[in-house]
């Protein structure tokens, strides 16, 4: 899993990973992100998610203290693998001592229709295996000025 060290002025972190086709699929409908938090979860908190180069909506789905989930339901398939972008703190509320994990899935259903929730036959979902996509730590100045010399 890769670590980004980013200074504490909004700065954001970006992750560029491959989502794989879910199971024998050879498309994906959706994608489904995840964070958790060392601290409480910031609020606004809105991360970017790329597909193919072009920007996806995502939209909050599930949260907690110390995490948050985000949905992407794509309006048509796209062939996987597709390489994916994530980018966090774009929004610049992360703290200083700030720790981010990124985890990520692709979702398909059988038919090709509804992704991340079951199709109109009621078909569910099929996921990837689970894409530890990486981590970011925000840094007091003074650890950054040390590493960044």
């Amino acid at each position: 899993m890769e670590t980004i060290q980013i200074a504490p002025d909004g700065v954001p972190a970006e992750f560029v990973f491959e989502i794989p086709p879910p199971s024998v699929l050879t498309s994906l409908g959706g994608v489904r992100l995840y964070f958790t938090f060392n601290l409480a979860a910031p609020d606004p908190f809105e991360p970017l998610l790329y597909l193919g180069g072009q920007q996806q909506e995502v939209t909050p789905s599930s949260g907690g203290p110390l995490s948050m989930a985000f949905d992407c339901h794509l309006p048509a398939a796209v062939p996987a693998p597709v390489q994916a972008k994530v980018v966090v703190n774009s929004t610049g509320h992360l703290e200083p001592g700030s720790t981010v994990t990124v985890y990520a899935w692709g979702a398909q259903t059988r038919s090709g229709e509804g992704a991340l929730n079951p199709d109109g036959d009621g078909e569910p979902t099929v996921m990837t295996n689970t894409i530890e996509v990486g981590e970011v730590q925000v840094v007091t100045w003074q650890e950054w000025r040390r590493i960044s010399g």
